[in-house]
This record gives C-alpha cells, structure tokens and sequence, in this order.
C-alpha cells in the first residue's frame, strides 16, 4: 500500500501525456486520503472566499476517491492539526461535515484508520463525540487503526462508541485513554476485544493503570509493543501491579522506559519472543528483570545501538539469571563483537545453553 500523499502527485500530473495517464489510472497511487491542516492549507492556498474553498478542497477528495476505484484505503484524519486553525475563510465543521459525507459512503473500503484527535486542549474545534456521530456505523474491511491523543471520555449511555470493526487485527493507542469513572474501556464495541491481535501501546508523558485495564480486555492478542514516545517521558508511573493472563502472546515488543509495574503485571505464555528495540532514552532492560516474561522467554532480540546505556552488559546478565526457559539471545553485530566472550564466560560459569546469534531473529510479524 503506498504511503505517499495524493496531494504530493499532482505537480507530476504536468510533467507529460504518459504521465498523467499513468498517475490517474494507477488506483494504488490515490488511497490515502488525509484530512490536516497542512492539507487543508495546500489545497486551498489560491482561494480566497470560504464557498470556493469548501468546493476545491471537496472536489480534491473526491478525485482521490474516484481515482482509487474500488481499492482498500488508508483514511488519516488529523484534528490536533486543526487547534491553531486561524484561516477564518474556511469554516472547519463544515470541511469536517462535507469531508465525512465523502468518505462515509465508502466506508466498505476503508482498510486503514489513523485518527488523531484533540486530546482535551483548549480551543479544540472537534470534541469526541461531535466526529464519532459522523463516522460511519461500520467499517466492515477496517484491519488497523490507530488513535492519537484521545482523551475525551464517554459520560452519557447513549454515547456514540467507535464504529463496528469485525475484521480489526491491529490496534495501536497512543497518548489516548478510555473511560476511567467506570474503569472499563467503553469506547469500543465487544467485537474489537476480540477480533485484535496486535495491540500497541505508546505513551510521551506517563504510564498507568488505564493502560493495564486496556491490555486485559484484549486476552486474545498475539503481539504486545509498549513504547515510550520521545526522550521526555518520565521514570514515574501511576500503576497497581496486577495480574493480566495473555494466553496467546508469542511476541512482545518493547522500546523506551516501561515501568516494572506495567510489566511484572503480565502473565504470558511460555515459548515467548521478547524484542528490546532501539531508544534515545532509558531501555527497559532493568525493568524486565525478575518478571514472569522473563521466566517465560525463550528467545531475546536485543535491538540496540551503542548510543544506548547497555554497553556494560552487566544489566543484561542479571537479566539472564532469572530467565531459566532462553534458547538464543540476537544481538546487534557492534554488541556481539564486543561482549561475545563475556557471554560465553557467563554461561559457562551458570551452566547456561542458550544460543548467542546475530542479527534479526525470526520474529512473528
């Protein structure tokens, strides 16, 4: 599926003939279709009155959703772009309200949803529920969604929930919150609970108990990635260790500082692969350790750069120790090169058996 912006084709409509034939009948080439301000901005730059602008941003989007014919699309809808808004010749609900209109008719084809919302800023122009009731009642082909800095709860019964996805494998919550008067999460509707296999969690600011209670309503996942987003994130988190049984996790994917709290919560499954990735900041090597992850993992990927704080490989041995099921341990080759002896010293001294590899593991995807 191709990630490039329809709006960035249109200068290469020019350039000849065949140009143009090929850009416009290529479906593939006109599936994303992003609402932002930077858009919004583009489209509409040689416009002055409101009218002509809703009508040129219109007609951009309709092309888009002509042009990709009966193809799956990726719909990105960016409110947070909108909070500084200050062009007062195009009204925004009215943008929002026609836009919806558009891209609600073929809700059959959306395949890919990122959604960033306002958050609860000052100034927002789109509350929660005001775009949840033009959003379609069901996105039927709908298999990744992503939210971004949703933190405007449902209060009310009768609140509008995220439209129906039967078929959502891949669900990714960043900065976003659901429901914590009633301690449930009510945003979505049973069906994603348990239609998702890949959840992803990220946070910028910090960890709590709203991201556990997330995790046990997904028992059926495959992959777990928590990361921290940015270098800011504070070593404070507001969690209450609990127990959250994932039986199906085979895959758990962790990059920046996640809290030991968060992770000693997790009772996984045995046979599990866990994935150390690449931060500017704190790892959570120290944070794994003495887990049920770790007393369960049978491969560890160690994808790590030497700009991380794990080149004494100290904490990674006081890792090991507690991890009695290891069969391999993947390290990136600037780290095997220069602890390799010092691993084979340690598992000699500990009667350990594990592999020492390089490279990428085969990993669940």
């Amino acid at each position: 599926m191709s990630n490039e912006s329809p709006l960035e084709l249109t200068s290469s409509l020019f350039v000849c003939r065949t140009w143009h034939a090929i850009i416009v009948n290529d479906p593939t080439l006109w599936i994303n279709i992003i609402l932002n301000s930077k858009h919004s901005i583009d489209i509409t730059s040689c416009l002055s009155p409101q009218n002509d602008k809703l009508a040129q941003a219109l007609s951009f989007y309709e092309a888009c959703i002509r042009r990709s014919k009966s193809a799956f699309l990726k719909i990105t809808i960016d409110l947070e772009s909108f909070s500084r808004w200050n062009d007062e010749d195009l009204d925004l609900t009215s943008l929002l309200s026609l836009f919806m209109e558009r891209i609600r008719g073929h809700a059959s084809r959306w395949k890919e949803f990122v959604w960033k919302a306002n958050g609860n800023a000052t100034g927002s122009h789109f509350k929660t529920q005001y775009f949840l009731n033009r959003l379609p009642q069901e996105l039927p082909s709908l298999q990744q969604l992503t939210i971004i800095d949703l933190w405007d709860y449902l209060r009310y019964p009768d609140d509008r929930q995220f439209p129906t996805c039967p078929n959502l494998q891949t669900l990714s919550l960043i900065d976003s919150c659901d429901d914590l008067d009633r301690g449930e999460a009510a945003f979505f509707q049973q069906s994603v609970f348990s239609s998702v296999k890949d959840l992803a969690l990220g946070s910028s600011w910090s960890w709590m108990d709203e991201h556990l209670r997330y995790m046990a309503n997904f028992p059926n996942i495959h992959t777990l990635t928590l990361f921290s987003v940015g270098d800011d994130l504070s070593d404070e988190c507001d969690i209450t260790p609990t127990s959250i049984t994932l039986p199906h996790l085979r895959l758990l994917r962790l990059r920046g500082w996640i809290p030991s709290e968060l992770l000693s919560s997790v009772k996984p499954p045995c046979n599990l692969t866990v994935v150390v990735g690449h931060s500017k900041g704190t790892d959570s090597i120290l944070s794994l350790s003495g887990t049920r992850i770790v007393a369960e993992m049978t491969i560890l990927h160690l994808e790590l750069s030497n700009s991380t704080n794990l080149l004494s490989p100290s904490c990674v041995f006081e890792l090991l120790k507690s991890a009695p099921c290891l069969e391999a341990v993947y390290l990136p080759p600037p780290m095997e090169a220069s602890i390799r002896d010092t691993f084979e010293l340690f598992k000699s001294n500990h009667g350990y058996s594990f592999s020492i590899c390089t490279g990428e593991a085969q990993v669940l995807r």
